[in-house]
């Protein structure tokens, strides 16, 4: 009878895994223990020591500074405020209507930040044009804020807008009384 063919007993199949096993000599466990040591001390230099580049300032080419209400029909109440100290003046009040879904969420993220840390709704947002053309929207009270080219051309768009009329006021000086209704349907 061929020997391969017969089973093997309980005894030959732990001989044959104790051979096939090899234990972790202490060579081994020694050289793991140094590969483990040089790599927490290179994270630690390259971390603690080593000093990274500054992160690049892009200085703003166009700016404006937002307070956004909930209006009594719906609408959405934009006020363009200039800060001088503590004091905020309302230069131009102007509402969006329709849906403007984009606009209401950017708000709402923007908004949740400031309820989630118990911040006032009152200081205004930060809409910012910087040198290569960015647009965002910046909150002083949360350091966050949210780049709007992400969100395409249709979006940014209304932002735009708001910028523009923003520039508008400011190059005729207008201030408090001039009242402007902007309407975007969606299509």
């Amino acid at each position: 009878m061929n020997q391969d063919a017969m089973p093997m007993s309980y005894e030959s199949k732990q001989a044959v895994a104790k051979s096939s096993f090899l234990p972790i000599t202490k060579m081994h466990f020694q050289g793991m223990l140094l590969v483990m040591a040089i790599s927490l001390a290179y994270v630690t230099y390259e971390t603690q020591f080593v000093k990274s580049a500054a992160p690049e300032v892009i200085s703003v080419k166009r700016s404006a500074q937002l307070v956004f209400k909930d209006g009594q029909n719906g609408e959405i109440v934009i006020e363009v405020v200039k800060l001088e100290g503590e004091k905020i003046n309302i230069i131009k009040e102007m509402s969006l209507e329709g849906e403007q879904g984009f606009l209401r969420g950017i708000l709402r993220a923007m908004a949740r930040e400031r309820i989630k840390r118990q911040l006032s709704p009152a200081v205004p947002f930060e809409l910012k044009i910087d040198q290569e053309d960015h647009l965002s929207l910046n909150d002083p009270l949360t350091k966050s804020a949210i780049n709007l080219d992400a969100f395409g051309p249709d979006n940014v768009g209304v932002f735009i807008q708001i910028m523009d009329v923003v520039e508008k006021t400011m190059a005729k000086n207008e201030f408090p009384n001039s009242n402007d209704r902007y309407t975007k349907e969606r299509k």
